[in-house]
């Protein structure tokens, strides 16, 4: 997968010499940081965001977090996800945020 906009970064892919993209991610990492420390135990659901990366980092570092949801309209951000930040505990699914729906609820939601 290669990134050709600041909506989707792929961390792996950005250089050292291209600031605006470092620039960019800094951002979101912090803000999944934030949300990590504010979140409750249980299950997360990480909505709309990008290629995994944060879902990955959610599930890593909330305490007591045993499942975390990615949800994302797109087959290729979801496929990476699948390969390269997926686990036992992290589902990654294709879904329209705005249709989305789960039967077990959610202890935290992220909406970047």
């Amino acid at each position: 997968m290669q990134s050709n906009s600041l909506e989707r970064l792929v961390p792996e892919f950005i250089q050292p010499e291209e600031i605006t993209g470092q620039q960019t991610l800094d951002p979101h990492v912090e803000r999944y940081d934030f949300a990590a420390d504010q979140a409750k135990p249980g299950r997360v659901l990480d909505i709309a965001c990008g290629v995994g990366y944060g879902t990955r980092l959610l599930r890593d570092t909330i305490p007591g977090c045993y499942e975390a949801i990615r949800v994302n309209l797109s087959q290729d951000s979801i496929t990476y996800a699948q390969e390269k930040y997926g686990n036992d505990s992290i589902k990654f699914l294709v879904s329209n945020a705005m249709e989305y729906t789960d039967k077990e609820g959610f202890d935290t939601i992220y909406f970047a």
